[in-house]
């Protein structure tokens, strides 16, 4: 299956949401070590909300963990299989979109 076409304005809208939990948190008081900031990937955790929005549910382990493989085109970490109709499972890479 071909995987679908995530939008840069998606992943900008997710990113504008999950600066503005980390503000509220730290406006709040929220402790680093306790803070959803502590558990951030600047470019994982958009990119995951993103594909989440627009329906598209990464694989995941028995703890609940979004599966993770290394990508062949970048070499990096940051490849995730989604599953989602129309187009089925796919593999897609959080840095270079393959």
């Amino acid at each position: 299956m071909t995987p679908v076409a995530l939008t840069e304005k998606a992943v900008r809208k997710a990113r504008n949401r999950l600066n503005a939990t980390i503000s509220a948190e730290k406006m709040a008081g929220v402790p680093h070590a306790k803070s959803t900031q502590a558990i951030t990937d600047p470019v994982i955790t958009p990119f995951l909300m993103a594909m989440e929005a627009e329906g598209y549910e990464p694989q995941k382990n028995s703890a609940g963990a979004p599966l993770i493989e290394r990508c062949d085109a970048c070499n990096k970490s940051r490849r995730f299989t989604f599953t989602g109709a129309p187009t089925g499972e796919f593999k897609l890479c959080a840095d270079c979109r393959n």
